[in-house]
């Protein structure tokens, strides 16, 4: 629903996202079990981290270089690497934990997923509550200036002191 609403996109499309969401952590725990038999957890966590900063850079940077459908299918692409290196972090932090933990481990672990799932619980409450706030009424901007910003006020002062006429009221601000 965040998709549709916030990006307008369809639900298909939208769909087809999250099934990139879930292919990637697919890959990565079909192949992490490799990874870390081969490099190492910490290796892998760094790795990982790395694939998934990488592949969002790109994903910011898509659309300097492609549009349209051919850009939707660049990210689809690059969340399912994203998603493929943070399942890789997420299946080595898992057994870091169990590890730094062994008797409490399954404690430790569930607090873990607690959090992670408080996050992405109120993260999205708090991102319209931030701009719900950025909302002013009536031709105010956040910071409190008239929408003219200092220009208007000062033309306004100075048009109510030399003469009788009123200048134009503010456009109202949007985002």
């Amino acid at each position: 629903p965040i998709l549709v609403e916030d990006l307008g996109m369809s639900l298909a499309a939208a769909g087809l996202v999250g099934t990139a969401l879930a292919l990637g952590m697919v890959t990565a725990s079909v192949a992490a079990p490799r990874a870390v038999r081969a490099l190492g957890r910490d290796r892998v966590m760094k790795v990982g981290l790395v694939v998934a900063a990488a592949s969002l850079v790109g994903m910011v940077l898509v659309p300097l270089v492609a549009s349209g459908s051919v850009a939707f299918g660049i990210i689809l692409g690059l969340v399912w690497v994203c998603a493929t290196g943070g399942g890789s972090v997420l299946n080595a932090s898992t057994a870091r934990l169990s590890e730094a933990h062994p008797e409490h481990s399954a404690r430790v672990i569930t607090e873990a997923n607690a959090a992670a799932a408080w996050v992405g619980l109120f993260s999205p409450l708090i991102r319209k509550t931030s701009r719900s706030r950025l909302k002013a009424p009536s031709g105010r901007r956040p910071s409190g200036r008239r929408s003219g910003g200092p220009t208007w006020a000062c033309s306004t002062a100075r048009s109510r002191a030399s003469s009788a006429r009123r200048s134009p009221p503010p456009r109202a601000w949007s985002r």
